[in-house]
Parts: C-alpha cells; sequence; structure tokens
C-alpha cells in the first residue's frame, strides 16, 4: 500500500511538471505580457481604463499554471481584458531571465501592493490605487470575469472617529 502512494505521488509531480512546461510554451507562442508598471499606469490613465496587475511564480506556483490555463489564456478572458483593461505580468519565477530593472519594479510592487502569496490579480487606476484584488478562482474565465466586474471603485479607507480617538482616558467606565 505504501508502494502505490508512493507511485501516486510521483504520478502527480510528473503531472505538475507536465502542466508547467506546457504553459511555458503556450505563454511563448502568445509573446511575453507586458511588465512595465509606470507605462501601464501611463496609458491607464490616457484611455481611462484600469491596470490588471498579476502577480505570479509560474514555473513553481501550481495555481499560478492553473491560472494561466483555465482563466488568462482563454479566448474569452482575452476579449475582457481587450474591451477593458490594461494587463502587466509581475514575474516572480526563479528559471526566468530578467532585466535588474524589472526585478527591482516587481520587488517594490510586491512590498506596496502587500502580495502574501501568488498567484494575486489586483486591479488599479491610472494613479496606482486598488480597487480591489483576487487569487486563483476556479471555474474559469466567467466566474473570473464576473469578481472583476464587482471592482466598480476603490475601496474606501476606513476613518477612525476623531472624537473617539480624543477623548480622555477619564471618560472610561471605572473598574467596579
Amino acid at each position: 500500500m505504501r508502494a502505490m502512494g508512493r507511485l501516486g505521488l510521483q504520478w502527480g509531480w510528473v503531472c505538475v511538471a507536465i502542466g508547467l512546461i506546457w504553459s511555458q510554451s503556450v505563454l511563448a507562442q502568445q509573446g511575453p505580457a507586458p511588465t512595465d508598471y509606470d507605462q501601464a499606469l501611463q496609458k491607464a490613465k490616457a484611455e481611462n481604463k484600469r491596470v490588471l496587475l498579476y502577480f505570479s511564480g509560474r514555473d513553481w506556483n501550481p495555481f499560478c499554471v492553473k491560472l494561466e490555463r483555465e482563466v488568462l489564456q482563454t479566448p474569452e478572458f482575452q476579449r475582457y481584458l481587450q474591451n477593458n483593461l490594461l494587463f502587466v505580468e509581475l514575474d516572480y519565477s526563479v528559471r526566468t531571465l530578467q532585466t535588474d530593472a524589472i526585478k527591482k519594479q516587481n520587488l517594490e510592487l510586491a512590498a506596496k501592493y502587500r502580495i502574501r502569496s501568488y498567484p494575486t490579480v489586483i486591479m488599479v487606476d491610472g494613479e496606482g490605487k486598488e480597487w480591489g484584488r483576487l487569487g486563483y478562482i476556479a471555474g474559469g474565465p466567467i466566474p473570473y470575469i464576473d469578481q472583476l466586474s464587482k471592482f466598480k471603485a476603490p475601496p474606501k479607507e476606513e476613518k477612525k472617529d476623531e472624537k473617539k480617538a480624543e477623548q480622555p482616558a477619564a471618560s472610561l467606565p471605572a473598574k467596579l
């Protein structure tokens, strides 16, 4: 029984490796995704569009591979993207060659947007203000597009009630 478990695990890794290789070949056929954040923001301002930032680790994260295969590379999603958004890929792959400038940009953006997991997809406006974020969602392009369509405006920042913050400690209930 243990041998069967090991064999299943080995086949699982083989499937992941095949998926990674397949996704790399499909992406190579489509050409490189835009990677310049500042240029995308300028274009977004000029065209009055939002930007979809895709924080990816495709050569080590199976959920990035799934998101690309099941959503990002589909004709439905590509049409939605072309009509509504600009796209920037911020890749954190281990084996992908990148210029020092791109590596620096990607690290700064991961810190700015507080990226904690991959994939992370963030919609921003031309000022770089976040409108919403998603990770991997199963179900293909339609549920993903539905979620993106809900990002109508930047989330409101919570404002602390200044009156409450300024109350003196004496106004707190006394201990019994």
